[in-house]
């Protein structure tokens, strides 16, 4: 990981990708496929939240950019980190 507390939306990628994979595969056992289920459904939900707020983020990158007036307004101090 890039970071003790920060992903890359790539590693992200990377994680979905192995979930997949190991759906598909076709030696799992059914107990073992409830299993993956119930990971990749979390894993998946937690991947949703991920992409949003990295949607968030550079909309936000993109306004401010667009319109210098922008500092310092509350997106920009909820966001803390222009």
């Amino acid at each position: 990981m890039a970071d003790d507390n920060k992903m890359t939306v790539l590693e992200m990628e990377q994680i979905i990708g192995d979930r997949v994979r190991l759906a598909l595969r076709d030696d799992r056992t059914p107990e073992q496929r409830q299993e993956d289920n119930a990971q990749s459904f979390l894993v998946l939900g937690m991947a949703k939240q991920f992409f949003n707020g990295a949607d968030i983020t550079l909309r936000t990158e993109k306004l401010l950019a667009q319109n210098k007036a922008l500092k310092e307004s509350r997106m920009d101090r909820l966001l803390g980190q222009f």
